[in-house]
């Protein structure tokens, strides 16, 4: 089932009754509803003065070869800018480095917290994984860079269960449980460009 534009479209597959449509129709419903959080606008954008980085609305301004970023009205950092029509390009530069150190910080938190060995870690842009585990390595989509801690930790979480169990198994998803009991909520509202 996918939203798009107040319309939601739901795919059948052969032995689905319609009752179990109704079931998770009813479900999806409900977790909208109960999450009114949604926005249109594309959270993926570097606007003209304003960006989302981390579950976060940020405003910026140019000033003097300065990029200068702010939360709400308090200041936060000062970033060169050497060239002026290089702007997007200077803070995704910065975002990136921001994005980075939070996934690290957050993945190695949940090392612990699961027992599993230290993965190393690294950013990619991809049109198909939000992030991916393979031979003791992440890498985590550089556009989740709008979302808060929350969805980078189940990120984390889910990449890291799959160092213990490789595939999408039940056992998979019992940890996955075990870990982050809402994983399913986290899923829909990185699916739906859920931010704030």
């Amino acid at each position: 089932m996918r939203f798009n534009q107040n319309t939601f479209f739901i795919t059948k597959f052969k032995n689905t009754t319609d009752k179990e449509i109704e079931s998770a129709a009813n479900k999806e419903v409900k977790i909208i509803l109960e999450n009114p959080g949604f926005i249109t606008e594309n959270v993926r954008v570097i606007y003209p003065d304003y960006f989302f980085l981390l579950g976060e609305k940020l405003n910026y301004k140019i000033e003097n070869n300065f990029i200068l970023i702010f939360k709400k009205d308090e200041f936060l950092e000062k970033i060169f800018l050497k060239n002026l029509s290089k702007v997007s390009e200077t803070l995704m530069d910065w975002i990136k480095i921001k994005l980075l150190e939070k996934c690290k910080l957050i993945q190695r938190e949940m090392e612990k917290i699961m027992n599993i060995p230290e993965h190393t870690i690294s950013l990619k842009t991809s049109r198909t994984y939000h992030a991916q585990h393979r031979k003791n390595h992440i890498t985590y989509n550089i556009n989740v860079y709008p979302f808060p801690d929350e969805i980078i930790r189940f990120l984390a979480t889910h990449e890291l269960c799959h160092y213990v169990h490789p595939n999408h198994s039940k056992l998979f998803y019992e940890m996955l449980f075990k870990y982050c009991p809402n994983h399913k909520l986290l899923k829909i509202k990185l699916n739906k460009g859920v931010v704030l």
